[in-house]
């Protein structure tokens, strides 16, 4: 499971891939939890129903790519958990 962090003023906001699914040379979907950090540190759940995003297209070229901005060691055909971070933060 891999986390990515955002930061503001009063609290941070944490996801958390819960589980994605790969349909082979078509599109990854991905399911995610959110919860918030407050200011000293302490995890809420936010209680908010699973977020969704779906990896396809020209997004599913870039992913399966080799060597891409975010990946620069990566091979072609292949991916890491933490590379889906790159598409759900807005990476194109």
């Amino acid at each position: 499971m891999t986390i990515s962090t955002i930061v503001t003023p009063a609290r941070s906001t944490t996801a958390s891939i819960s589980k994605f699914t790969h349909q082979k040379g078509s599109m990854v979907f991905i399911e995610y939890l959110t919860g918030t950090v407050d200011a000293n540190g302490v995890f809420t759940n936010d209680n908010f129903p699973p977020l969704n995003y779906t990896i396809m297209g020209a997004q599913y070229a870039a992913l399966m790519s080799a060597n891409p901005s975010w990946a620069t060691t990566k091979p072609a055909g292949t991916f890491r958990e933490q590379d889906l971070w790159y598409f759900i933060n807005g990476g194109s």
